[in-house]
Protein backbone atom coordinates (compact mmCIF):
# COMPACT_ATOMS: atom_id res chain seq x y z
CA UNK A 1 0.00 0.00 0.00
CA UNK A 2 1.37 3.43 -0.85
CA UNK A 3 1.26 6.38 1.52
CA UNK A 4 -1.61 8.16 -0.28
CA UNK A 5 -3.88 5.12 -0.01
CA UNK A 6 -2.84 4.56 3.60
CA UNK A 7 -3.54 8.19 4.54
CA UNK A 8 -6.91 8.13 2.74
CA UNK A 9 -7.99 5.04 4.70
CA UNK A 10 -6.79 6.47 8.03
CA UNK A 11 -8.51 9.78 7.29
CA UNK A 12 -11.79 7.97 6.61
CA UNK A 13 -11.61 6.05 9.88
CA UNK A 14 -10.80 9.21 11.83
CA UNK A 15 -13.63 11.26 10.34
CA UNK A 16 -16.18 8.47 10.78
CA UNK A 17 -15.24 7.43 14.32
CA UNK A 18 -14.06 10.52 16.18
CA UNK A 19 -15.25 14.01 16.93
CA UNK A 20 -13.58 16.67 14.82
CA UNK A 21 -13.81 19.13 17.69
CA UNK A 22 -11.58 16.98 19.87
CA UNK A 23 -8.91 16.30 17.26
CA UNK A 24 -6.48 19.18 16.87
CA UNK A 25 -4.69 17.31 14.06
CA UNK A 26 -7.86 17.25 11.97
CA UNK A 27 -8.84 20.84 12.71
CA UNK A 28 -5.32 21.98 11.76
CA UNK A 29 -5.38 19.87 8.59
CA UNK A 30 -8.87 20.89 7.46
CA UNK A 31 -9.10 24.49 8.67
CA UNK A 32 -5.49 25.58 9.22
CA UNK A 33 -6.11 26.35 12.87
CA UNK A 34 -6.61 24.77 16.26
CA UNK A 35 -9.85 25.14 18.27
CA UNK A 36 -8.57 26.58 21.56
CA UNK A 37 -12.11 27.03 22.90
CA UNK A 38 -12.65 23.24 22.84
CA UNK A 39 -11.26 21.24 25.82
CA UNK A 40 -9.19 19.04 23.49
CA UNK A 41 -8.72 21.57 20.72
CA UNK A 42 -5.02 22.21 21.40
CA UNK A 43 -1.99 19.97 21.74
CA UNK A 44 -1.21 19.53 25.45
CA UNK A 45 2.00 21.56 25.24
CA UNK A 46 0.04 24.61 23.99
CA UNK A 47 -2.37 24.65 26.93
CA UNK A 48 -1.37 26.82 29.90
CA UNK A 49 -0.86 23.74 32.12
CA UNK A 50 1.04 21.84 29.41
CA UNK A 51 3.28 24.79 28.66
CA UNK A 52 4.07 25.23 32.36
CA UNK A 53 4.93 21.53 32.64
CA UNK A 54 7.19 21.71 29.60
CA UNK A 55 8.95 24.77 31.02
CA UNK A 56 9.50 23.00 34.36
CA UNK A 57 11.16 20.08 32.59
CA UNK A 58 13.03 21.80 29.77
CA UNK A 59 16.33 21.34 31.60
CA UNK A 60 15.87 17.55 31.27
CA UNK A 61 15.78 17.77 27.48
CA UNK A 62 18.82 16.28 25.79
CA UNK A 63 19.31 16.94 22.09
CA UNK A 64 21.61 14.50 20.36
CA UNK A 65 22.88 14.94 16.82
CA UNK A 66 24.11 11.40 16.24
CA UNK A 67 22.86 8.06 15.05
CA UNK A 68 20.62 6.35 17.56
CA UNK A 69 22.89 3.31 17.50
CA UNK A 70 26.08 5.21 18.32
CA UNK A 71 24.35 7.32 20.99
CA UNK A 72 22.94 4.28 22.78
CA UNK A 73 26.20 2.34 22.61
CA UNK A 74 28.30 5.20 24.00
CA UNK A 75 25.87 6.90 26.39
CA UNK A 76 26.99 7.53 29.95
CA UNK A 77 24.97 9.26 32.61
CA UNK A 78 21.80 9.01 34.64
CA UNK A 79 19.08 6.63 33.48
CA UNK A 80 16.38 7.68 31.07
CA UNK A 81 12.80 7.08 32.08
CA UNK A 82 11.79 6.23 28.53
CA UNK A 83 12.82 5.89 24.93
CA UNK A 84 10.27 7.14 22.37
CA UNK A 85 11.22 5.82 18.96
CA UNK A 86 8.15 7.01 17.06
CA UNK A 87 8.23 5.31 13.66
CA UNK A 88 11.98 4.70 13.55
CA UNK A 89 11.56 1.02 12.66
CA UNK A 90 9.19 1.76 9.74
CA UNK A 91 11.88 3.46 7.71
CA UNK A 92 14.81 1.21 8.56
CA UNK A 93 16.08 -1.72 6.58
CA UNK A 94 16.05 -5.05 8.38
CA UNK A 95 19.81 -4.65 8.98
CA UNK A 96 19.32 -1.21 10.55
CA UNK A 97 16.46 -2.52 12.74
CA UNK A 98 18.86 -5.17 14.04
CA UNK A 99 21.54 -2.52 14.64
CA UNK A 100 19.09 -0.28 16.51
CA UNK A 101 17.70 -3.08 18.66
CA UNK A 102 21.23 -4.31 19.38
CA UNK A 103 22.14 -0.75 20.40
CA UNK A 104 19.12 -0.67 22.73
CA UNK A 105 20.50 -3.83 24.34
CA UNK A 106 24.07 -2.51 24.48
CA UNK A 107 25.74 -1.91 27.86
CA UNK A 108 25.43 1.88 27.47
CA UNK A 109 21.73 1.72 26.73
CA UNK A 110 21.06 -0.90 29.42
CA UNK A 111 22.89 1.24 31.97
CA UNK A 112 20.67 4.15 31.01
CA UNK A 113 17.52 2.03 31.44
CA UNK A 114 18.11 0.81 34.98
CA UNK A 115 15.07 2.72 36.16
CA UNK A 116 12.48 0.01 36.93
CA UNK A 117 9.75 2.16 35.41
CA UNK A 118 11.63 2.57 32.12
CA UNK A 119 9.47 2.37 29.03
CA UNK A 120 10.27 1.77 25.41
CA UNK A 121 7.61 3.11 23.05
CA UNK A 122 7.53 2.82 19.29
CA UNK A 123 4.86 3.65 16.77
CA UNK A 124 4.28 2.14 13.38
CA UNK A 125 2.89 4.09 10.49
CA UNK A 126 2.77 2.55 7.06
CA UNK A 127 4.60 -0.64 7.94
CA UNK A 128 4.68 -2.88 10.98
CA UNK A 129 8.02 -4.60 10.58
CA UNK A 130 8.85 -7.41 12.93
CA UNK A 131 11.68 -6.85 15.36
CA UNK A 132 14.35 -9.40 16.21
CA UNK A 133 13.17 -12.09 18.65
CA UNK A 134 16.26 -11.56 20.86
CA UNK A 135 15.18 -7.97 21.34
CA UNK A 136 11.53 -8.70 22.06
CA UNK A 137 12.52 -11.39 24.59
CA UNK A 138 14.25 -8.73 26.70
CA UNK A 139 11.15 -6.54 27.01
CA UNK A 140 7.61 -7.25 28.12
CA UNK A 141 5.07 -5.67 25.79
CA UNK A 142 2.35 -3.97 27.79
CA UNK A 143 -0.56 -4.90 25.53
CA UNK A 144 -3.14 -3.03 27.65
CA UNK A 145 -1.21 0.25 27.57
CA UNK A 146 -0.30 -0.27 23.90
CA UNK A 147 -3.96 -0.73 22.96
CA UNK A 148 -5.00 2.25 25.08
CA UNK A 149 -2.44 4.54 23.45
CA UNK A 150 -3.25 3.20 19.97
CA UNK A 151 -6.90 4.11 20.63
CA UNK A 152 -5.88 7.64 21.61
CA UNK A 153 -3.75 8.19 18.52
CA UNK A 154 -5.23 11.17 16.68
CA UNK A 155 -2.56 12.12 14.17
CA UNK A 156 -4.09 9.88 11.47
CA UNK A 157 -0.67 8.45 10.72
CA UNK A 158 -0.04 5.58 13.09
CA UNK A 159 -1.61 2.16 12.90
CA UNK A 160 0.05 0.83 16.05
CA UNK A 161 1.60 2.09 19.24
CA UNK A 162 3.64 -0.42 21.21
CA UNK A 163 4.84 0.05 24.77
CA UNK A 164 7.34 -2.35 26.31
CA UNK A 165 8.86 -2.47 29.77
CA UNK A 166 12.00 -4.02 31.08
CA UNK A 167 11.16 -7.33 32.79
Amino acid sequence: MDFGEFFFLRFGVEVEQRSLAGNYFLSQLLFGTYWPEHPEGLPAYLTPAGYALAQRNVDKLELVNDSIQRHLEQRQGPPYDAYFLSNVFDWQSSIDRIRTTNALLSPGARASMLNEAALLLWRNMLATPSLPAEFLERFRVDRTLSDELSGKERSLLYRAVTVARLP
